[in-house]
């Protein structure tokens, strides 16, 4: 219940616990749709695992990239506590 507390009360732990889990929501409620998809798209069981698979791959292969966005963007939002 303490971490609950922490999330809540302090910003820089709210914005990664709420990019989590929005993110989370937002594919939960897309794959949702993929029944009205496959059948929109004339889709086999296989072509939809071949799009899953590749979603996960496209993420997976950005990983080593990520540093040198943050560091030429920024990521980071000094809050005075």
């Amino acid at each position: 219940m303490n971490s609950l507390k922490l999330i809540l009360s302090n910003p820089k732990y709210f914005a990664p616990a709420w990019v989590f889990a929005s993110l989370n929501i937002l594919t939960g409620t897309w794959v949702l749709y993929l029944p009205f998809i496959k059948n929109k798209f004339a889709l086999n069981d296989a072509q939809i695992g071949v799009a899953l698979f590749c979603t996960a791959i496209g993420l997976l292969a950005s990983i080593p990239f990520i540093p040198t966005v943050s560091k030429k963007n920024g990521c980071r939002i000094d809050y005075k506590i």
